[in-house]
């Protein structure tokens, strides 16, 4: 399996950011050993391109579901994360050396440790402190779209929140990012400098509108395109985002790639294409310092705060110490 291309980019004009690494990658339906491979691959490039936080798509070691429900959940069996226990001590978190702190995998687990509990989906955080104390949480996916329905249970939109010397990063999974309560409950709440979202988001649909010429044969993929910005700066926080790429090899659902940062200005940074496999690497991320920038002209949060509203009835987020 050939390395992958790497895109990399530098801001510069404030020291003491941190390097964000994003896999714009496609999942091997059907072949759980050749996506750890890829994963093993992209973080040792990760960490040698001197990256502190990687961030993948998800279902990176499964890839996504299917109709044929009796096939697609004996093979879902195999990917859980209650058998990738074994990948992820003795590849994964062998992985976190030098600057490499935190890695963000998103895949399947069981909702509790009942054999015959549902499934969710679950981005897992994995990573160490300075001193090397091992840090894990789990985010579970919130809003589940379309064939999801039939696999999944809900995470019920219990919030993580990943404490870091940089500034404090809140997860979202694909469709959350539909659903603008999840995002202020991590900006009115939370007060987090950062969104990080792992997603297996399609391109192909059609749109049109009779009579004034316009027509769109991918407009999930323009969806995507108009999401990632606008929330971003609606909410005045960056937006790492890991997206799947290619074709899944039985539903022949074709997924955007696309995979970015983008400021709490909404303007993008770094971007990947929407066609082939590459990796991201944006160094020297000021996280607080740009928000505060950003607030110096119109502070959203301030604002709100003056306006008497209430807040959001949402519980606070779960923490995790990675200081």
């Amino acid at each position: 399996m050939p390395g992958f291309s790497v895109k990399a980019a530098e801001l510069t004009g404030e020291e003491g950011g941190f390097s964000v690494g994003l896999a714009n990658l496609e999942a091997a339906v059907g072949d759980v050993a050749a996506n750890r491979e890829r994963i093993r691959q992209a973080l040792a490039s990760f960490r040698d391109h001197g990256v502190n936080l990687a961030v993948f798509p998800e279902l990176c070691l499964s890839g996504n579901f299917w109709e044929d429900e009796i096939s697609c959940r004996r093979y879902m069996e195999v990917a859980l994360l209650e058998h990738q226990r074994d990948f992820i001590e003795n590849t994964v978190r062998p992985a976190m050396e030098g600057s490499l702190r935190f890695i963000v995998l998103n895949l399947l687990r069981r909702a509790d440790l009942s054999p015959h509990a549902p499934l969710v989906n679950s981005t897992v955080v994995i990573g160490r402190t300075p001193a090397g104390r091992p840090v894990e949480g789990v985010y579970d996916k919130t809003f589940l779209p379309g064939i999801e329905k039939r696999y999944l249970a809900s995470g019920g939109g219990r919030r993580l929140v990943l404490e870091t010397g940089w500034g404090r990063l809140g997860f979202l999974t694909c469709y959350d990012l539909c659903f603008p309560l999840l995002l202020l409950g991590y900006q009115l709440i939370d007060r987090v400098d950062g969104i990080i979202v792992s997603s297996s988001w399609r391109g192909p649909a059609e749109r049109r509108y009779q009579g004034l010429g316009l027509s769109r044969t991918d407009y999930y993929g323009d969806l995507w395109e108009m999401l990632a910005p606008a929330q971003a700066a609606a909410a005045q926080v960056w937006l790492f985002a890991a997206n799947a790429v290619g074709r899944h090899s039985v539903s022949g659902a074709v997924f955007w790639g696309g995979s970015g940062v983008w400021a709490p200005s909404g303007y993008p940074l770094l971007r990947a294409g929407h066609d082939a496999e590459e990796l991201l690497v944006l160094k020297n991320v000021p996280l607080s310092g740009e928000i505060n920038r950003e607030r110096a002209d119109f502070d959203y949060l301030s604002d709100f705060e003056a306006s008497g509203l209430p807040l959001p009835a949402l519980p606070r987020a779960s923490v995790i110490e990675g200081r």
